[in-house]
């Protein structure tokens, strides 16, 4: 096709010329009206496509992200569990202590508690307890727990777990948890951070303090949450 003429009535600045043969095709077309090569304006503009604007601070992210990389606003158009995979992995340990997928575990669920804590801190060993027996006398079935572990190793995080009703992240995952922790400026612990299970967004930082003054009452502590 290396003889080919343009004989397109497509103005040059309306246009794109195709690289192999150099006919002028009509701007957003995949490919070549005469050759079939290619287009890459119509690559470049799948490639825009594929990002999204944050409606907060307006960086442009990779469309496959699901919170934005400046600022960490969710993307809108992000599938309701997508947050939980990206924020655990793919993975968590069911109570029992096998792995369950994470997806599956948080699905449906309307309220995801992260609960920072270690097996050393008698601040921790004293609340643990209380969210324990609150956790399992709710009965509402969309609650659910998630344990970060800043203990000092396998063992003392095996003891510990064991004691609870909920899952956890893997006491491996060290980078991981860290990462989480950041994301929700734990400084302290015991903390119980209250996260909307659709979106993963931060309802409460201080789920401890409102679940100790609820006196075992769960369902009042979901209802003001889910208020917000």
């Amino acid at each position: 096709m290396a003889g080919v003429i343009s004989v397109n009535p497509v103005r040059e600045g309306e246009a794109e010329a195709c690289p192999a043969c150099t006919f002028l095709n009509e701007n957003g077309a995949s490919a070549c009206s005469v050759c079939g090569a290619s287009l890459q304006g119509a690559q470049a503009t799948a490639s825009a496509a594929a990002q999204w604007p944050c409606p907060t601070c307006t960086f442009l992210n990779e469309g496959s992200a699901t919170s934005c990389s400046m600022c960490s606003a969710r993307n809108p158009d992000a599938p309701p569990s997508a947050w939980s995979t990206e924020l655990f992995g793919d993975t968590l340990n069911a109570a029992d202590g096998t792995p369950v997928p994470t997806a599956e575990k948080l699905a449906g669920k309307k309220i995801v508690l992260l609960y920072f804590s270690a097996h050393w801190c008698p601040p921790c060993r004293s609340f643990t307890p209380v969210l324990a027996e609150t956790y399992s006398g709710y009965q509402g079935g969309d609650v659910e727990c998630v344990f970060l572990s800043s203990d000092r190793d396998q063992a003392s995080f095996d003891e510990y777990f064991a004691t609870m009703p909920w899952c956890a992240l893997p006491f491996s995952r060290r980078d991981q948890k860290e990462g989480v922790s950041q994301k929700f400026g734990v400084r302290g612990i015991p903390m119980l951070v209250v996260l909307d299970g659709q979106t993963g967004e931060v309802l409460s930082p201080n789920g401890r303090g409102e679940v100790a003054a609820a006196n075992g009452d769960l369902g009042a502590c979901v209802a003001a949450w889910k208020a917000k």
